[in-house]
């Protein structure tokens, strides 16, 4: 239920066949971490993106939703340049 641009949308959590799994939404750019292959951003880049994902884990926050891992591996990528 949580719904943000910056965030991926969990559509199913479950288990199937006694092992846990979630299905999440597509992002086809994959990870932050692959699409920068140790490239540093351009600060203002950097900074546009940190503030994006800044205002997405406020989000997460107020709805009671804790990210504990936040890396550029868990941050994922739209096919169109947007960061979740």
């Amino acid at each position: 239920s949580l719904r943000h641009p910056n965030i991926v949308q969990v559509h199913e959590v479950g288990t199937h066949q006694g092992r846990p799994f979630m299905a999440l939404e597509f992002c086809a750019g994959g990870s932050l971490d692959k699409k920068m292959s140790g490239t540093p951003m351009q600060p203002r880049d950097a900074a546009a993106l940190v503030r994006k994902l800044a205002e997405a884990l406020q989000a997460a926050h107020e709805a009671k939703v804790i990210h504990r891992d936040l890396k550029p591996a868990n941050v994922l990528v739209l096919e169109d340049g947007t960061a979740k």
